[in-house]
């Protein structure tokens, strides 16, 4: 049987494969939070919307303490998403 392909050349054809599949493996995490967000978008535009059908703060307040709540969680898990990737960046300068 003749070999069209090297063992280089196959071994290249692998590695591409691979990078195939973890660029799918991204998009398919990337497209998945996109949906996450909008769900969150949607969720806060109804509840926004629940309070604009309210005639006093007293019957908006449990709304609006809903969004802050929310929006505090997400400001919180973002920080601390920050804050892992700035001490692998800095540990890894300092330790050089």
């Amino acid at each position: 049987m003749i070999d069209l392909f090297g063992r280089k050349a196959r071994a290249e054809l692998h590695a591409l494969r691979v990078s195939l599949d973890l660029t799918r493996i991204d998009l398919d995490k990337a497209e998945s939070r996109i949906r996450e967000l909008a769900d969150i978008i949607r969720e806060n535009d109804q509840l926004i919307y629940q309070m604009a059908q309210k005639t006093s703060w007293d019957q908006q307040r449990p709304l609006f303490n809903q969004l802050q709540a929310g929006q505090e969680s997400r400001m919180c898990a973002e920080s601390n998403r920050i804050n892992s990737i700035l001490q692998k960046e800095l540990i890894e300068v300092y330790h050089k």
